[in-house]
């Protein structure tokens, strides 16, 4: 079981391991295990170039970082006692041993798919792990002869034997509480937890109805063809509109509340892949506009034309997140209120105290919102980022009227002494709490803007307003490069960008503070567990994430932009 359990796990959670692969790929027909799959398939992953990743993947810094001799250390320290660290070696030997075991390499060739089809509710619900399991597909091409046999020994089964159903002669592999199936034919693999998923797949194939008539399949192809001359490594797909279906069909607690969110949904993408030192993920979204939860409808008249705090996004920034959701709802969900009652609750305490009803100041602000952190001082006793907040204004007069009362709010309760610094048209409002300036509270109200920081001098060049808002300084789109500019520029919902070797090395401080305090707690010293988390960091220079919401799909980008290594750069 623990085998078997490592093999699905393998499968679903090795496109994060991929991102580290540097190795070329063979596209030739990925899409064939679509011939044996019915058209109401809820979900496929495939995952492409296993070879490469067996073989790259251990000398990665995310490698090197997990490797049985530093997280021995780690786990010392922590007080982990044998038992635990026994346990972390079996499973990394577990996984390592099925990705680097020759058989496996000869079984599943180059590739692997694990398909998951429409559970039946009933079982689902009285044996949720038993009727998933029975519900999934794996497939894989070989050029062996005799795969099945060669995977029951990978599986170290016990016994294999064969089984006859509707003429079809299927292996089954005796594991040390349950049983699994296996088929091959004309170099291709299927195993399952079923005999009759066999059969209806064998016959499918035959038959020639399969899950390439599915409209959102077919969609999927197209969208994955579109990616075809990078290195891909993972291709899946979903059908949304089947999952809502079944959602809306259930008995389960929350299940109709899902099936309501996902009304008009029809099927997602997405392909991992690799362009030069970049990793790609792109997903889309399909769906019919109309027919969508009134949330989406809303979010989409909220969209932003033009993103306004796009020149925050400099060379010198460490994080940045801008997204364009703010509104009722929004604000409901963030403060966990369950209903309009705690909703009107919560009105009537802002109005108390503020004198601006909660709905006056939604309606003055937003949609657009975020942060920027630009960098990581030494504030004295602790490092502290610096750290830019801004928000959209709609209602300059209300967001006045709000700045105005908080302010005096501040000053009745002796906060600190206010002190202001005009520029230009703009008044920059601070509060001197502790001598270093990171620690001082500062906002400024411009035309269309509030900003709120630590420290004053972060907000001038905003309060002069001598730059263009919606325009990306040339030297991040440099950094960036063309590719992801236009992601960038294209994101209308969301875009989040780090830098995390910047933060590794501007930030190191407080990532050894992190870890001190950790250590001083545990009565430990992690400094090689340090060192390696520090390397691991290093070897990533962007992560980018942006998102576009369009009337007919939305799509989704993430960006991994790796360090150009010592040979690329002398290259």
């Amino acid at each position: 079981m623990k085998k078997i359990l490592v093999f699905v796990l393998l499968f679903a959670g090795i496109a994060g391991a991929a991102l580290y692969v540097n190795h070329s790929l063979r596209l030739s027909n990925t899409t064939y295990y679509a011939d044996y799959l019915p058209a109401e398939t809820l979900a496929t992953i495939s995952l492409i170039d296993l070879n490469g990743l067996t073989d790259n993947f251990p000398s990665s810094p995310v490698g090197q970082l997990l490797e049985k001799k530093t997280m021995h250390s780690f786990l010392n320290q922590l007080g982990a006692d044998p038992g635990q660290i026994n346990s972390y070696d079996e499973v990394y030997d577990n996984v390592a041993g099925v990705m680097t075991n020759p058989a496996f390499r000869q079984v599943f060739g180059d590739d692997a798919v694990v398909a998951l089809l429409a559970p039946d509710l009933f079982q689902l619900r009285d044996d949720p792990e038993a009727e998933i399991l029975r519900s999934l597909l794996i497939f894989g091409t070989s050029a062996i002869s005799g795969p099945v046999d060669s995977f029951s020994r990978l599986v170290g089964s016990k016994e294999i034997s064969t089984v006859t159903v509707d003429g079809l002669d299927i292996s089954r592999i005796q594991l040390d509480d349950e049983e699994m199936y296996g088929y091959a034919e004309n170099g291709t693999l299927v195993l399952a937890w079923s005999t009759a998923n066999i059969v209806t797949a064998v016959a499918q194939k035959k038959a020639g109805r399969s899950l390439r008539e599915s409209a959102s399949f077919v969609t999927a192809e197209r969208f994955w063809s579109g990616f075809s001359s990078s290195r891909q490594y993972v291709q899946s797909y979903v059908n949304i509109a089947r999952l809502q279906r079944l959602l809306a069909a259930s008995k389960e607690h929350n299940a109709g509340e899902t099936a309501d969110f996902l009304q008009g949904f029809k099927g997602m993408e997405s392909v991992l892949m690799q362009q030069g030192n970049e990793l790609r993920m792109h997903s889309r979204v399909e769906y019919d506009f109309a027919s969508l939860n009134e949330i989406f409808k809303r979010q989409y008249q909220s969209l932003a034309e033009k993103n306004l705090a796009l020149s925050l996004l400099t060379r010198q920034a460490l994080a940045y997140y801008w997204s364009c959701t703010l509104d009722r709802e929004f604000i409901r969900e963030s403060l966990s209120l369950k209903n309009e009652g705690q909703y009107r609750q919560l009105d009537a305490a802002v109005l108390k105290e503020l004198g601006i009803s909660l709905d006056k100041i939604i309606a003055a602000v937003g949609p657009q919102y975020g942060l920027v952190m630009n960098d990581i001082v030494n504030a004295g006793m602790f490092p502290l980022p610096k750290v830019i907040f801004f928000l959209q204004i709609r209602d300059h007069k209300i967001a006045q009227q709000l700045m105005d009362r908080v302010r005096k709010k501040i000053a009745e309760r002796g906060f600190a002494a206010e002190q202001s610094l005009q520029v230009g048209k703009n008044v920059i409002y601070y509060w001197s709490i502790l001598p270093n300036e990171a620690t001082q509270p500062a906002l400024v109200l411009t035309d269309n803007m509030l900003y709120i920081a630590n420290g004053k001098s972060s907000l001038e060049s905003l309060a002069a307003g001598n730059v263009s808002q919606d325009k990306l300084p040339a030297d991040m789109a440099d950094t960036l490069g063309p590719a992801l500019v236009k992601n960038v520029e294209d994101g209308n919902y969301s875009t989040f960008i780090m830098r995390p070797a910047r933060l590794a090395d501007e930030g190191g401080d407080a990532v050894h503070w992190l870890i001190g305090m950790l250590a001083a707690e545990k009565g430990m010293s992690v400094g090689s567990l340090e060192a390696e988390l520090l390397k691991a960091i290093r070897s990533i220079d962007v992560i980018a994430a942006t998102s576009n919401f369009q009337k007919e799909h939305a799509d989704s980008v993430l960006v991994i932009t790796l360090k150009a290594s010592t040979e690329q750069k002398k290259k």
